[in-house]
């Protein structure tokens, strides 16, 4: 745990526990195939009369539907929606909590009066900046203003995120920046012309080519 994610060793606990679900699921869903593969072969030799494939059927249905506390039927490993279990715990509900963040973030992805994006490093979540899947060329700038770094991307958050804390791509290493400029582009291949005029305009220190 640390200070700037006080929940991360919880989440990732419940993270490793849901992994494991899916694991035993999958082992249960097999051996269930598996049975019921048996039962029907059964059947079909004649080896189990129909009150005995009712039966069966019944033994089977008990094992993995519950009655519920409204007398409805349900999985036995259903588990409650997210939605339920926020709205248990938290003092904002998420249907209010949505509709305050709807006006909070509605300008969170315009662009600045020149048409493009600007930041600093560490992107608060308030900050403006291309939303995912606009493809976008960036500038990244060191703390004395000069341009080190030049990328193109069609999600800028995770990939400042990588550049910032040194994760991603295998052998991505954290980048020294300050600060960091966005412009659109119309589609993936117009960002690669943009990015390759950068590149040849500022030749920024941190790409292993600053020219193509």
């Amino acid at each position: 745990m640390t200070e700037t994610d006080p929940y991360g060793a919880t989440f990732q606990h419940i993270e490793l526990i849901a992994r494991k679900i899916d694991k035993l699921m999958q082992a249960q869903l097999d051996a269930e195939r598996q049975v019921l593969h048996r039962i029907k072969c059964d059947y079909a030799a004649g080896k189990l009369n129909f009150e005995e494939f009712l039966d069966i059927y019944t033994r089977y249905r008990s094992l993995m539907v519950t009655p519920g506390l409204d007398g409805k039927e349900a999985h036995r490993h259903q588990r409650p929606t997210i939605t339920a279990l926020w709205n248990e715990a938290m003092p904002v509900r998420y249907n209010s909590m949505y509709q305050q963040s709807a006006g909070r973030f509605s300008k969170r992805y315009e662009q600045n009066e020149d048409g493009f994006w600007s930041g600093l490093a560490d992107l608060e979540p308030h900050d403006p900046r291309p939303r995912d899947g606009q493809a976008v060329v960036y500038v990244l700038f060191d703390r004395l203003n000069e341009p080190c770094y030049v990328g193109s991307t069609s999600r800028f958050k995770t990939r400042l995120d990588a550049h910032y804390h040194g994760k991603g791509q295998a052998g991505q290493a954290r980048k020294d920046f300050a600060r960091w400029v966005a412009y659109p582009c119309t589609d993936r291949e117009a960002a690669y012309q943009l990015e390759d005029r950068l590149l040849k305009q500022y030749k920024p220190y941190l790409n292993k080519k600053a020219s193509r």
